[in-house]
C-alpha cells in the first residue's frame, strides 16, 4: 500500500483502489475497465503485474490477443491530495486501423455529477448545432464542445488531464474516453487519469482548483492591463485591417498622455502578412519595424505583446496556404473568419512552421505574450476521413498539435504568456496561461431593458460568467481567464455615463481576472474617465493578493433575467464581494445570502463603495437600476469613528469624511439650515386621481432631500403585451403648485428591451429567462425640497387593466464639510469623489 495524509493506493493484479482516509470513500478500478475498441474487436489487460516502488506502482500486461502491450504507472506524490494513472499502448503486431475508443478507466462506484460548460454536449453527442453570433467576415460561431472536465461527487474527482477527453458520468460510477490514433512508433499514450479527493478543503470544487492551480503555468499575481489594438484599427475587408507603426506609436502615446501607462501593447490582427506564416506587414517594416515598435515600448517600461493565430484565415490565408501544399478544410470548431476554411493541422509540418515562426518572433521583438485565436480545431477534409474517422478524433489530434506549439513557445521563454483555448477546459491551463471566455462575443448585448450602452454590455458580460461558472459549475479558476473588455475604440464607440463607466471599470477588476485586455483608444477618453480608470487599478492592484488569488466565485442569480449577482474573493483574512443590480428598477438584497461561501468567521462587515458604512449582513440593502457596491468582510474587528455612528459616509480626495447629505446629525457636518426646511427622506404620496374623456391623471407630491444625485421617477407599466403598453403617451408636469398642470413638461424616456439576445444567452437558451412584458419610462425631477408632478396618461380602446407603478429614486450626495478620523486601511484605498458616489435610495407607490 502507498499512502500519505489524504489518501492510500492499493494495487494488484485485478485493478488498484483509491482510498480517501479522511471520508473513507473508496475508488475501485479493475484494469478490465480499459478498454480499446479496435478493428471490430475489444482489447483489455490480461496478465497483469504489478512492481510497488516508493510513491508509485509501476504496471506491465498484454492486452487480450497478446499483440499490444501495456506499460503503465500508478503514482501518489507525498504532498497532494490526489494520485495519478497514466499508460502506454505498443502495437507489436500487424498494423491496426484507427481506434474507434480507448476507455481509459471506468468505475461502478459512486454517485457522481458532471461539470463544466455545455458537458452536456458529450451526453447528447448531436454536432450539427451551429450558431453564428455576428453577421459579417468578422463573425465568430461554432460548437463548444462538451469534453475537457472532470466529475465531481461529495468527495471525489475523476478526470483525464485532457482538454479534449471525455470524463462522462455513468448510471453508478463512471468511464473516460479518449479517441486516439496510432502514432508512427506504433503507441497511443493515453492521458493521465486523476483521481482526487476533497481533504480539508471546503468542498470537492475548491479541492479541484487547488490540483488545478498546481499543475498550471504559473499566472502573473496583479492585474495586467494589456491595451490592444483591434478595435482601432480600421478594417479594409477580405480580413484585411489598416496598420502602420506611425499608428501604433500614436496609439500608446494617447495611453501615456492619459496616465494610464499600460503593463502591455497588443498588436491585434492585422500587422501580419497573410500570404506568409506570420511574417509583419511592409507597412511595418518587417521584423525591423515590430523590434522599433518593441523598443520604444521597452523605454517606457512596457511589454511587448502580439496577436497570432495558428490555422485561422484570419491569420494565414488558407488560399495562399493552400498554394503551399497544405491540406485545407472546413470544421465544427470554433470556426472564426469567413469563409471557415483552415488548414487541417494534423500529419504534415505547417504547424511546426508556425512554431518556428513564434519563437522566432520571441526572440527577434522580445515578445511577451501571444493572443492566439480565429483557429478551427476540428477542420478536416475527406483525404483525413479515414485516420480520422470522427469530429473527436481529428479535434484530439489538432489538439495535440496545437499543444506542441505551445511547449515550443515556453522552451523557448518560460515566462512568455499565452492565451489560447476557446472552452473553458481547465485543463487548457497546462499549456497556457489564460483562455477565453467563451461566447463572450464582441460586444454582446443583453436582451434586459438597459439605461445605456454600457450597462447593457456589462450585463451580458456578467450573464455569460453566471452560464459558465454558477449554472454549468465550471471548474475554472477566474484569474485564468480573458475577460476580452472593455470597448471604446474607432471601430466600436460606446455611449457612457459618468457612472456607466465608473461601474464598468469596476466590474474589470473586480470580476477576478488578471489579464485585463482593453480595446480602447486613450484619445476618447475625459480627464475624468482616465482619473476612475488610476483610480480602480490602484486599488485591485492594492487588494491583490484578495483578488487576484484563484478565490473569485460568482454569487447570486442570473443577470440576463435581471437578477441581483455578484463577485466574491477572499482570502484567509479578508473578502471583497462587488454586488451589481441588471435591472433598472431598485431591488434589494441580502448580503448573507450572497456571500454565504465566505470561508472564516466574518467579525466584520461593511460596504467600501459607493460610500462607506457598517451593515448588518443579515439586513436588506438596496441598489438603484444598474447600481453597484462593494462589501469587505473582516475575520478581525474593525472600527469606524463613532463620532460617524452608523450613518453612511464618503471620504474625499483631501481624505477627510463626509456624512450623506440630509443625514447630518448637527451643523459640524455641514446642516446649516433650519431643521423645518431640510427633508431627511425621500417621499412620494399620492394627492388624488382624474378621468375625463380619455385621460387620467395622478397628481403627486414629492419630497427628495438636498444634494440628491441622478434624482428621477421610474414608471413601470405592466399588465399587457409590450406592443399595447408602447401605445399609451405618458406625460408628466412638474410644478410648485398641486394639481395645476402648467407646470415644466418634463423628458421622459423610454427604457427599451432589446428583440434579441445576445449570444452568450442564445447559446443557453435552455435556461429561464425572464420575459419582459413590463416597459419603463424615466423622467428626471429635482432635488433639494418639495414639489408636484401631474402625471397624464391617455387611455386606449380595449387596454384598461394595465398596472402602473413608480420609483423615487436618486442617490444622496455627501455633506459639505468633512472631519478627518482614523479610517481601516481598506478605505484609504477605494476611488474617492466619483460619478457614482452616494447612498442610493428609493420609495415606491403603485398608481393603479
Amino acid at each position: 500500500m502507498i499512502e500519505n495524509s489524504y489518501m492510500s493506493l492499493s494495487c494488484d493484479a485485478v485493478g488498484f483502489e483509491v482510498t480517501d482516509k479522511l471520508s473513507g470513500v473508496k475508488t475501485p478500478i479493475d484494469w478490465a475497465s480499459i478498454q480499446l475498441q479496435c478493428d471490430g474487436r475489444t482489447f483489455t489487460p490480461v496478465r497483469v503485474k504489478v512492481e510497488p516502488q516508493r510513491d508509485s506502482y509501476i504496471i506491465k500486461a498484454v492486452m487480450t490477443g497478446e499483440e499490444i502491450t501495456l506499460s503503465g504507472r500508478l503514482m501518489l506524490q507525498a504532498d497532494r491530495h490526489w494520485c495519478e494513472f497514466s499508460f502506454t499502448l505498443t502495437n507489436n503486431g500487424e498494423e491496426l486501423p484507427t481506434p474507434k475508443l480507448l476507455q481509459v478507466a471506468a468505475s461502478s462506484s459512486g454517485a457522481f455529477y458532471p461539470v463544466g460548460y455545455k458537458h452536456r454536449n458529450a451526453y447528447q453527442r448531436d454536432h450539427n448545432g451551429r450558431i453564428n453570433s455576428q453577421a459579417g467576415e468578422e463573425a465568430s460561431g461554432g460548437r463548444i464542445p462538451g469534453c475537457g472536465y472532470p466529475i465531481f461527487s461529495e468527495n471525489i474527482f475523476v478526470g483525464l488531464e485532457h482538454v479534449a477527453a471525455y470524463t462522462l458520468v455513468a448510471e453508478q460510477g463512471f468511464r473516460c474516453e479518449y479517441y486516439p490514433v496510432w502514432q508512427a512508433d506504433g503507441t497511443i499514450s493515453a492521458p493521465t487519469l486523476i483521481i482526487g479527493h476533497k481533504g480539508n478543503f471546503p468542498s470537492i470544487s475548491k479541492s479541484f482548483l487547488d490540483y488545478i492551480n498546481q499543475i498550471s503555468i504559473p499566472r502573473q499575481p496583479k492585474p495586467i492591463l494589456c491595451c490592444c489594438t483591434f478595435w482601432s484599427d480600421p478594417y479594409l475587408g477580405n480580413n484585411e485591417y489598416r496598420v502602420s507603426v506611425a499608428h501604433y506609436q500614436h496609439y500608446i502615446a494617447q495611453f501615456l498622455e492619459a496616465g494610464l501607462k499600460p503593463d502591455m501593447l497588443m498588436l491585434d490582427a492585422g500587422w501580419n502578412e497573410r500570404n506568409s506564416i506570420f511574417q509583419a506587414k511592409a507597412a511595418i517594416g518587417g521584423d525591423d519595424g515590430l523590434k522599433t515598435i518593441s523598443d520604444f515600448l521597452a523605454s517606457q517600461g512596457i511589454d511587448f505583446a502580439l496577436w497570432s493565430s495558428i490555422n485561422g484565415n484570419m491569420g494565414v490565408s488558407w488560399e495562399w496556404a493552400k498554394s503551399q501544399g497544405y491540406p485545407t478544410g472546413t470544421g465544427i470548431g470554433a470556426a472564426y473568419s469567413a469563409p471557415h476554411q483552415f488548414v487541417v493541422l494534423p500529419d504534415n509540418d505547417f504547424a511546426e512552421k508556425i512554431a518556428e515562426r513564434h519563437v522566432e518572433l520571441l526572440q527577434r521583438t522580445n515578445c511577451k505574450f501571444f493572443k492566439i485565436d480565429w483557429d478551427c480545431e476540428c477542420a478536416t477534409n475527406p483525404d483525413f476521413e479515414e485516420k480520422y474517422p470522427t469530429e473527436d478524433h481529428i479535434r484530439t489530434a489538432s489538439i495535440e498539435v496545437i499543444n506542441r506549439i505551445h511547449a515550443a513557445i515556453m522552451e523557448a521563454n518560460p515566462q512568455c504568456l499565452l492565451r489560447n483555448g476557446w472552452w473553458p477546459s481547465p485543463w487548457w491551463l497546462k499549456d497556457v496561461t489564460f483562455t477565453w471566455l467563451a461566447h463572450s462575443g464582441d460586444c454582446e448585448y443583453a436582451a434586459l431593458p438597459s439605461l445605456t450602452q454600457r450597462d447593457r454590455a456589462v450585463t451580458h458580460r456578467d450573464a455569460v460568467y453566471y452560464y459558465i461558472f454558477k449554472q454549468d459549475q465550471t471548474p475554472l479558476p477566474f484569474d485564468a481567464l480573458d475577460n476580452h473588455e472593455l470597448a471604446k475604440a474607432f471601430r466600436n464607440p460606446f455611449a457612457d455615463t459618468p457612472s456607466s463607466w465608473c461601474n464598468a471599470i469596476i466590474m474589470l477588476y473586480l470580476r477576478g481576472t488578471v489579464y485585463q485586455s482593453v480595446m480602447i483608444n486613450a484619445a476618447t477618453l475625459t480627464d475624468e474617465q482616465a482619473e476612475m480608470f488610476r483610480a480602480v487599478r490602484s486599488f485591485a492592484e492594492q487588494y491583490s493578493h484578495i483578488l487576484f488569488n484563484s478565490s473569485a466565485q460568482f454569487i447570486g442569480g442570473n443577470p440576463a433575467a435581471g437578477e441581483v449577482y455578484g463577485f466574491l474573493h477572499q482570502d484567509a483574512n479578508s473578502a471583497i464581494a462587488v454586488i451589481r443590480n441588471p435591472a433598472v428598477k431598485p431591488q434589494d438584497f441580502i448580503a448573507a445570502e450572497l456571500c454565504r461561501e465566505i470561508d472564516f468567521e466574518i467579525k466584520n462587515s461593511m460596504i467600501i463603495y459607493p460610500y462607506v458604512a457598517d451593515i448588518d449582513p443579515l439586513q436588506e440593502q438596496s441598489l438603484l437600476g444598474h447600481q453597484l457596491i462593494l462589501l469587505h468582510f473582516s475575520r478581525h474587528e474593525q472600527t469606524l469613528p463613532q463620532e460617524l455612528g452608523k450613518l453612511p459616509f464618503n471620504v474625499g480626495r483631501d481624505g477627510k469624511c463626509y456624512l450623506a447629505a440630509g443625514l447630518e446629525p448637527d451643523d459640524s457636518f455641514g446642516t446649516i439650515q433650519e431643521d423645518f426646511v431640510m427633508l431627511r427622506n425621500p417621499a412620494v404620496e399620492l394627492l388624488g386621481a382624474t378621468t375625463e374623456d380619455k385621460t387620467e391623471r395622478f397628481f403627486l407630491r414629492i419630497e427628495v432631500p438636498d444634494r440628491m444625485q441622478d434624482s428621477h421617477i421610474l414608471f413601470e407599466l405592466s399588465g399587457a403585451p409590450e406592443a399595447e403598453l408602447d401605445k399609451i403617451p405618458l406625460r408628466v408636469y412638474h410644478d410648485r403648485y398641486p394639481e395645476t398642470g402648467n407646470g415644466h413638461a418634463m423628458a421622459v424616456t423610454r427604457i427599451y428591451a432589446k428583440t434579441r439576445e445576445g449570444c452568450g444567452v442564445i447559446c443557453n437558451s435552455s435556461s429561464a429567462i425572464a420575459d419582459f412584458p413590463l416597459q419603463y419610462r424615466r423622467a428626471d425631477v429635482p432635488s433639494g425640497g418639495e414639489s408636484f408632478l401631474n402625471i397624464e396618461l391617455e387611455r386606449i380602446d380595449n387596454l384598461h387593466e394595465y398596472q402602473l407603478k413608480l420609483y423615487l429614486c436618486g442617490r444622496r450626495g455627501r455633506s459639505r464639510r468633512g472631519k478627518s478620523f482614523d479610517l481601516p486601511e481598506i478605505i484609504q484605498y477605494v476611488p474617492r469623489d466619483t460619478a457614482a458616489d452616494g447612498v442610493g435610495e428609493y420609495v415606491t407607490l403603485t398608481l393603479k
